[in-house]
């Protein structure tokens, strides 16, 4: 992991402290679509 023009922080974080990270909206959903469904491929 690492820095670049368009991520300006990378690091491992609790699921916990998710709520409080900002990101963009598409981020937020890709991420919680894996958390309810982990082994789950989802396209769209």
């Amino acid at each position: 992991m690492r820095t670049s023009e368009e991520t300006t922080d990378v690091r491992w974080v609790p699921v916990a402290e998710l709520d409080a990270l900002p990101m963009h909206r598409s981020m937020r959903e890709r991420l919680e679509v894996f958390l309810r469904a982990p082994g789950t491929v989802h396209i769209g």
